[in-house]
């Protein structure tokens, strides 16, 4: 194949003003002759990574504006580096959406497929929450958790939501969807670092939030 794509969708509207690709992780043979691109749901583009590092056969890095360096080879460290093209294109547009990140093949390789493994989104924006909502809505157990964590609403959601984990230091965990008319969701824990954390619900007019501890 030519192409591979991988597609994360954003539920909260807001207005974007700092973007970062921390994770894009995969395997071909012949890293050079691949082309990433990521795609927001205005229809920009902005190609991450053109064409480069030699013969290598994996990559696993991270892309910022304001990394340090652009990119080093091989590029399988994990390190953040500055895209071909900044990502300040998408400043200023609306995060909601579909975002899709395109492995475009410019070259053929040495035979063999590839994979897109993993790929994350990072973003700052001023988010269109209208209020915040009654807590007692919603209950997380159990707390202290080890294994899994419950959320379970008092009535169906009337629109989908985000679900956002945050360590103490106020970093992003993990995000996951709840869909339309759900009232539960189960978030595994079991990999979380012990410690205090912060879960949130966000629907399109209303942010809940609860803390928990991973022991």
């Amino acid at each position: 194949i030519n192409t591979a794509s991988s597609t994360l969708t954003i539920l909260a509207a807001g207005e974007i003003n700092d973007l970062q690709v921390p994770v894009v992780r995969g395997t071909y043979p012949g890293v050079n002759g691949l082309r990433f691109i990521l795609r927001s749901p205005s229809g920009t583009e902005v190609v991450l990574f053109s064409r480069n590092c030699g013969l290598t056969n994996s990559f696993n890095l991270g892309f910022d504006d304001d990394a340090p360096s652009a990119i080093t080879c091989p590029p399988t460290s994990g390190g953040v580096h500055q895209p071909v093209e900044p990502l300040a294109a998408f400043n200023g547009e609306d995060a909601q959406g579909d975002w899709r990140l395109t492995v475009d093949v410019q070259d053929p390789g040495f035979g063999g497929g590839g994979s897109l493994d993993e790929w994350q989104l990072e973003f700052c924006s001023l988010v269109n929450t209208t209020e915040i909502g009654d807590n007692s809505q919603i209950s997380i157990f159990p707390n202290p958790v080890k294994e899994a964590l419950n959320i379970e609403l008092t009535q169906p959601l009337a629109n989908a939501a985000v679900i956002t984990i945050y360590n103490a230091q106020g970093q992003v965990i993990t995000t996951q969807a709840m869909a339309q008319q759900r009232d539960r969701l189960v978030i595994p824990t079991a990999t979380l670092p012990s410690g205090v954390y912060l879960v949130s619900l966000l629907t399109d007019n209303q942010l809940f939030t609860k803390q928990f501890v991973r022991f």
